[in-house]
């Protein structure tokens, strides 16, 4: 099937130019077998202080499948500019939280002696405006990737409502007042193209103002216009055509246009599943994945908070036939599961096309004595990835008098869940066990949602 879609050239980015796709034919379905759980793992992640190390890379090729976050490589000129100044402890870096731009103070102004700018902006816009953007930085990652491991599925991130573009101002929302008319580090070339040529293609409100998301003061896409709709789908068609991507992450699917004070909500709604519907279809053996669970419009999903006890929805998406992402909760901080229970949860519910990831965060944790954050990529490697599973021998069972739910393996390893505390173990067919500590003892609160039991620590 060929359809005429709007083609965005990421050098340069012309709106106007009108081109013919066909259906990705290099795009990848992700690899996925039961021998090992390192076969159906997964990262989402970036180093936002520039490329991949060659160390970094060797770690994350061994991944089927990894998303690349838009912050990949925003604050690369800041970073090498300034990196001397990170330590020893006591420097920048503990100012700023691990973020290598030392503009980017939390709770504190910027270090004396820090000049940053943004990086992300046409020539000219700032001191230090590159002319290069989130769809370069990204598909440069991808391609390092895609050097070491040709079989590996990348996924472009690329948010299906809020716009990121140099011109989100300061002080509405939950961003700050801003020092700076230019403050937004993470810009795509194709939406501030929009903003300049295209700005009839920018939502509006029911009193004509522009709609400004109160996540970061973001434009947003008006889905309800079939140029916009095809706009949106070009710009993840464009990353596949470098060949260096296999699909895309699509941040926000279940957009919450009720605080956006429009008056043709429902138009928006459909016009953003068509969009979805278009690019799934376009994207052939590629990946489209919406976060915020299962959706209909879309081959696969990000379950982004996973909780252990979760994993029926994890058959679920199996069952359906799609890839499902589980990322354990990060959000929760002090009430997050332990990574050991999530995997037990998970293998619960594992099938075809299901993928685990740990608790880690959209980019890599870079600190002093680590500037690189070689660490915090090889955590997400976890030892027990490397460990023989085998086919399931059924689904899991539940015992409702017991609390415990299990699940066995072809090659021996068995899994016990016990929704009674959240605590899960693993038995290896190796005859090492992985278990977790579930539910603190002091655990005031469980929620519980059946069927099967399903209980939450707090």
């Amino acid at each position: 099937a060929r359809v005429v879609v709007l083609l965005l050239l990421l050098a340069p980015l012309l709106l106007s130019t009108a081109e013919e796709h066909s259906v990705c034919e290099h795009c990848k379905h992700p690899a996925w077998s039961w021998d090992t759980v390192g076969n159906m793992a997964f990262t989402h992640t970036c180093n936002t202080s520039g490329l991949w190390s060659d160390e970094a890379v060797t770690v994350l090729s061994r991944f089927p499948m990894v998303n690349i976050e838009r912050f990949m490589g925003q604050h690369k000129a800041c970073f090498e500019k300034h990196r001397s100044q990170w330590g020893p402890p006591g420097g920048w870096l503990n100012k700023t939280h691990g973020t290598p731009a030392c503009s980017y103070a939390t709770n504190d102004p910027a270090p004396v002696g820090c000049n940053c700018t943004v990086e992300e902006a046409p020539l000219g816009l700032t001191h230090d405006a590159s002319g290069v953007f989130v769809e370069d930085f990204a598909l440069a990652a991808m391609k390092q990737l895609k050097a070491k491991n040709p079989n590996i599925s990348t996924i472009f991130y690329h948010d299906s409502a809020r716009m990121w573009t140099n011109d989100q101002p300061g002080g509405l929302g939950r961003v700050p007042t801003q020092t700076t008319k230019y403050w937004n580090p993470t810009v795509f070339g194709a939406h501030d193209k929009v903003v300049s040529q295209h700005p009839g293609w920018l939502l509006r409100n029911s009193s004509g103002g522009y709609v400004w998301d109160s996540y970061a003061n973001n434009h947003v896409f008006d889905m309800t216009q079939r140029d916009v709709q095809t706009l949106w789908v070009s710009v993840c068609l464009n990353a596949t055509l470098s060949g260096y991507a296999d699909g895309c992450f699509a941040d926000w699917s279940p957009s919450i246009v009720s605080r956006w004070n429009i008056t043709n909500a429902t138009a928006w709604l459909v016009g953003h599943d068509s969009a979805f519907v278009a690019l799934t279809a376009l994207l052939g053996n590629g990946t489209l994945i919406a976060n915020g669970g299962i959706n209909k419009n879309t081959n696969a999903f990000m379950i982004e908070c996973f909780m252990p006890a979760g994993y029926m929805q994890i058959a679920e998406g199996v069952a359906a036939g799609k890839i499902v992402q589980a990322r354990t909760n990060y959000y929760a901080a002090a009430k997050n599961p332990d990574v050991r229970d999530a995997l037990a949860g998970f293998l619960l519910g594992t099938g075809p096309g299901a993928y685990f990831s740990g608790p880690y965060a959209w980019q890599i944790a870079q600190t002093w004595s680590d500037p690189l954050g070689i660490e915090d990529v090889k955590r997400r490697w976890l030892p027990e990835f490397d460990k023989p599973l085998g086919e399931a021998l059924g689904p899991a069972l539940f015992d409702n008098s017991t609390q415990l739910a299990t699940r066995k393996f072809s090659s021996g390893t068995h899994v016990v869940f016990n929704h009674s505390n959240n605590q899960g173990t693993i038995h290896w067919a190796d005859g090492t066990i992985t278990q977790g500590p579930g539910c603190a003892t002091d655990a005031t609160k469980c929620i519980s949602c059946s069927p099967p039991t399903y209980k939450e620590c707090h």
